[in-house]
């Protein structure tokens, strides 16, 4: 028993430095000078600090994502350009898709948002993808794993229809809308 008691102590003392690791600070709603801009990034960001994300996030393995110059190296093979004008042939878009295991418009809009930024340097570029790709991976698995009920169900397959499409912004949205079907409750730990 006295086990069981301390586990739990060690496991709660772990969620609360977990949670009180995140010390960002987040803008407060309305600030800032593009609205619908700033709620998706806020959207996001609010995303990137459930507890279940980060968990999520230190577990996901990807292939390595690094810098050259100002290119961006993924598994050691592929190049992608951080000039604003440079693009991806379709076959080179199909490779990566395969690699990280995406749908190619998740990609192909990861890019055109890129593209539309100020020229940033590839190391932010890097970063800015591997989030994405763990924002996919996770929204994903979060909505297959959802089994709501008829009148929801509708959420399910407009999150779902989002992410094949690369919106991973809606499905945030729908994710974090209080409209979301409700996690499951009554779970018991420990033995009958």
């Amino acid at each position: 028993m006295k086990g069981i008691k301390e586990t739990r102590r060690l496991l709660a003392l772990g969620w609360i430095l977990l949670l009180g690791l995140s010390g960002q600070s987040q803008p407060a709603p309305g600030a800032g000078s593009q609205g619908t801009l700033h709620q998706v990034e806020s959207s996001t960001s609010r995303g990137r600090q459930l507890a279940s994300y980060r968990v999520f996030a230190t577990h996901c393995t990807l292939p390595t994502i690094t810098t050259n110059g100002g290119e961006v190296q993924i598994a050691g093979k592929y190049l992608v350009s951080t000039s604003p004008t440079a693009t991806l042939p379709t076959e080179r878009l199909q490779e990566l898709a395969k690699l990280f295991d995406l749908p190619i418009p998740v990609l192909t809009g990861f890019l055109k948002s890129w593209r539309a930024k100020p020229a940033l340097t590839a190391r932010v570029m890097a970063v800015e993808l591997q989030s994405s790709i763990i924002n996919y991976k996770y929204l994903l698995s979060r909505w297959t794993a959802m089994h709501p009920t008829a009148e929801k169900e509708h959420l399910k397959d407009t999150a779902l229809a989002a992410l094949n499409s690369g919106d991973l912004n809606q499905a945030w949205e729908l994710y974090l809308s209080p409209e979301r079907p409700a996690a499951p409750t009554n779970f018991r730990f420990g033995s009958p």
